[in-house]
């Protein structure tokens, strides 16, 4: 299963982490997208990876400190979690927390929701759901309890037969990021059973 990494886009005509993005994704075949979740200042949560806005707006500024009128007037194209909830349906949506943030509420039954993090600690205190809980680069998270994680994503180029079989004997599902052109070394069963982030 391929996943589109914020989506398909090319930045000039189609930006980043927007539903034009998304929908181009979808149009060409994905199986789903990823895209990475950020709170403004009067607390609406947009999908932003970085926590300035100059590298997708043509303006600056922090999320944190702008509110979400002040970024949709520089940014016209920003989305907010709300958007995508409520536009798709039967869809696999990776949501990348940039920051500690609840976002359980927002989440409905029409998607698989699968919620990541490299900070352990943004994950950690979710509740059981209907969402999946993961960390990424498991080699930066210390003291991760697995009983608390539906899946795990590794770097694609340090997977291996073993440590495929660590995770899915604990009934972990395994997702590979950071794919490039060479094909993960794994058994074709386990590369069968896998969903990419490309």
């Amino acid at each position: 299963m391929i996943i589109a990494h914020r989506g398909l886009y090319d930045n000039k005509k189609i930006k980043e982490n927007t539903i034009k993005a998304f929908d181009k994704a979808i149009q060409n075949g994905c199986d789903g997208f990823e895209t990475d979740l950020r709170i403004t200042k009067d607390g609406k949560i947009i999908l932003m990876h970085d926590p300035f806005i100059s590298r997708v707006a043509s303006s600056h500024g922090l999320v944190k400190k702008l509110n979400y009128k002040e970024i949709k007037a520089k940014f016209k194209d920003i989305a907010t979690l709300e958007d995508i909830t409520n536009k798709y349906q039967n869809q696999i949506i990776f949501l990348e927390l940039k920051e500690k943030i609840d976002i359980t509420k927002y989440l409905d039954n029409n998607n698989t929701y699968y919620i990541t993090s490299f900070n352990y600690n943004h994950i950690k205190d979710l509740p059981k759901g209907n969402y999946k809980r993961g960390v990424l680069n498991y080699v930066f998270n210390t003291n991760i309890n697995y009983k608390n994680l539906d899946f795990i994503m590794i770097l694609s180029d340090l997977i291996t037969d073993k440590i495929y079989e660590f995770y899915t004997n604990q009934n972990i599902e395994v997702v590979l990021y950071g794919i490039n052109k060479r094909i993960p070394t794994l058994k074709k069963e386990y590369l069968d059973k896998i969903k990419y982030i490309y």
